[in-house]
């Protein structure tokens, strides 16, 4: 079992059985065990690990169905469930619940799923360097913004009227 702390510090398990696959397809509407490994050239980016790895509304549906016998002990609200997820609490449920999801499978097809989880990551780290490296790389000249806006403020003021005394 994984657990993931929230962003109000609460530390939420993360078990996945064959009840909570069950619980995941009846509430969230995902069947966690469909295509799990995908299938043909793009199964990393159509297996359910990449549907859940790069849409956080869907990640936050199974979640709350993956923690929701907790949720009901502790007396928290969906919508407050989903509140505390954001940034780094998104990112280790991500991680806890596709590595649960691995775990889930037997050794042979776990292997297979480990590879992809990895291509996922991989992806994640490509796609971010290329930003950061567009980012890094634009030239914007805020000093000549800068003094444009103040000649243009300088113009208007100059050509207030002066008052008489």
């Amino acid at each position: 079992m994984r657990t993931f702390k929230d962003n109000r510090g609460r530390d939420w398990p993360v078990t996945v059985t064959v009840s909570t696959v069950k619980r995941v397809r009846d509430l969230a509407k995902v069947d966690l065990l469909d295509d799990a490994a995908g299938k043909g050239k793009d199964a990393a980016e159509s297996s359910v690990f990449a549907r859940l790895a790069s849409d956080a509304i869907l990640l936050a549906d199974v979640l709350w169905a993956v923690v929701q016998p907790r949720a009901l002990e502790l007396n928290v609200a969906q919508a407050d469930f989903e509140d505390a997820l954001a940034g780094d609490a998104i990112d280790a449920a991500t991680t806890a619940l596709l590595e649960e999801l691995t775990d889930f499978y037997p050794p042979q097809r776990r292997r297979a799923l480990k590879l992809v989880l990895g291509k996922i990551k991989a992806a994640e780290v490509g796609m971010m360097a290329a930003v950061e490296k567009q980012v890094s790389e634009l030239e914007v000249d805020l000093t000549a913004d800068f003094q444009a806006a103040l000649k243009r403020i300088g113009a208007r003021s100059g050509s207030t009227p002066e008052s008489s005394g």
